[in-house]
């Protein structure tokens, strides 16, 4: 689903299916993969190069309030915006 919705993904998807086989509900954590790589990443047009994205400097919006359609509206838990780094 994600790397035909988004083709360049390359290492993000790995790294996303490697997390996906440590969680215990599929569903739920297929669905934060849905949210984060097409309703955040592609959506807004973001770097999909892990590394950049998590370099310091990298000017991404904050994910809570850059998704087009509100958490509530997708039966997820509301996520804050304000992380340590």
């Amino acid at each position: 689903m994600l790397r035909r919705s988004i083709p360049d993904l390359s290492n993000g998807v790995y790294m996303a299916v490697e997390w996906l086989a440590t969680e215990v509900n599929k569903v739920h954590a297929a669905l934060s993969l849905k949210i984060f790589f097409v309703d955040y990443i592609h959506k807004l047009k973001l770097t999909t190069d892990p590394a950049e994205f998590l370099r310091a400097g990298y000017n991404a919006p904050c994910f809570y309030t850059g998704l087009p359609e509100p958490l509530e509206n997708t039966n997820s838990r509301a996520i804050s915006c304000h992380i340590a780094v």
